[in-house]
């Protein structure tokens, strides 16, 4: 994974480069921080780390996670989707000061079928985290909305 300075310095600078995968990383709202998804225990969980190549990042989901990383625009939640069968948005409550805290994640709500691949939550959230758009196959009838 490679981050690109668009104001500046516009050479590459490799974020990870190690023996897992890596993917969907995305910047909280200060820049300090970057939250990505990586096989490195396993299974695909949700990490969040400090923005430096050699730092190492923090797991902070506790089941596997299908990804879609995003931060609430204050940088206080960052979401994720967790794995089927039962595919749910996960949240955890983070603090960055003075140092890098994460709480338990938790089930923000469950998902009526499962949303196929990892879809990245930073395009169906709105900023402040309240309001998603999820398009995920249902049997026929009506519509679902989820309270």
């Amino acid at each position: 994974m490679f981050a690109l300075n668009v104001n500046g310095d516009r050479k590459p600078v490799e974020l990870f480069h190690e023996a897992y995968n890596v993917r969907g990383g995305r910047f909280s709202p200060d820049g300090r921080f970057i939250g990505y998804n990586s096989d490195e225990s396993g299974k695909f969980q949700a990490f969040v780390g400090p923005l430096d190549p050699v730092a190492k990042g923090q797991q902070i989901s506790k089941d596997p996670a299908a990804g879609g990383i995003v931060w609430r625009e204050d940088g206080k939640e960052l979401l994720f989707l967790s794995l089927p069968p039962e595919q749910a948005v996960m949240a955890v409550d983070i603090s960055t000061s003075p140092t890098f805290r994460a709480s338990e994640p938790h089930v923000l709500f469950k998902l009526p079928s499962t949303v196929g691949g990892p879809a990245q939550l930073s395009s169906v959230a709105s900023k402040d985290g309240q309001k998603f758009v999820f398009i995920s196959q249902t049997p026929a009838g009506p519509p679902t909305q989820i309270q």
